[in-house]
């Protein structure tokens, strides 16, 4: 009843907010208004469902429609600021709306197996590593798949013998190595720290549970795309290779 009475006033405010709307005169605003009032629009709906969730919570009443709308509001500035990159890499096998949140993205220094390191812009999704080249004389700035690596097929950690270096090993035959180091010096540590929290993060999500089934249903993928024509982040990004989904 409660929540029924809720949608009900939630329906009104966005009325009333919509009715207002209309009455801006065409022409009016600047481009880049629109855009401050679209982001405090936004910044309203989600103060406006924080109080609606705090009251609700403290009268013991069932919100879970508003927690839905709260949490939707809240991914919305992030999902934006992710298409930025999203929508600007280039040869990938498949659909990067499907990528899902993007969670991390630094420049390394990316080596596979025992080959010389190269510059890469590296992406996390969840579950996925995306080693790209990042091409800065284009605008907007775009980047060039190269490959997609699932992190439930690997072991990662530490190198042994340089701290600021994250190592990939596969857990499969047949699969590359490798070797990432942040390519800016004076941040090194925070960012290999911040990216193994990450990562381990992701791996105890989707990997599998000690003596039990994965906690989570994913694909098992080829080894390499069918779009994909290079077997090596060497290539130039003639090809794109795809140890994932």
């Amino acid at each position: 009843m409660f929540e029924d009475h809720s949608n009900f006033k939630t329906q009104d405010y966005f009325l009333l907010d919509l009715s207002i709307s209309d009455k801006y005169e065409a022409g009016a605003h600047s481009f880049a208004e629109h855009l401050r009032n679209v982001a405090d629009r936004i910044t309203q709906y989600q103060n406006f469902f924080k109080e609606f969730v705090k009251y609700t919570s403290r009268a013991n009443q069932t919100n879970k429609s508003m927690q839905k709308a709260l949490e939707l509001t809240l991914s919305i500035p992030q999902r934006v600021r992710d298409l930025v990159y999203t929508n600007n890499i280039l040869q990938y096998p498949g659909d990067t709306s499907k990528l899902g949140r993007l969670i991390r993205h630094d420049l390394f220094e990316v080596a596979e197996g025992e080959e010389a390191k190269k510059d890469c812009y590296v992406f996390l999704f969840k579950n996925k590593l995306m080693i790209t080249k990042r091409n800065d004389s284009s605008t907007p700035i775009t980047y060039t798949h190269l490959a997609t690596i699932r992190l439930d097929k690997y072991t990662v950690s530490t190198h042994p013998l340089y701290e600021d270096t994250i190592t990939l090993r596969p857990n499969e035959l047949g699969l590359p190595s490798f070797s990432l180091k942040p390519k800016d010096a004076t941040a090194s540590e925070y960012v290999k720290k911040a990216w193994m929290k990450d990562i381990t993060e992701e791996k105890e999500a989707y990997g599998p549970e000690e003596g039990g089934p994965p906690r989570k249903k994913v694909k098992s993928p080829p080894a390499i795309s069918p779009t994909g024509s290079s077997t090596s982040i060497y290539s130039g990004g003639s090809g794109s290779v795809d140890w994932s989904t």
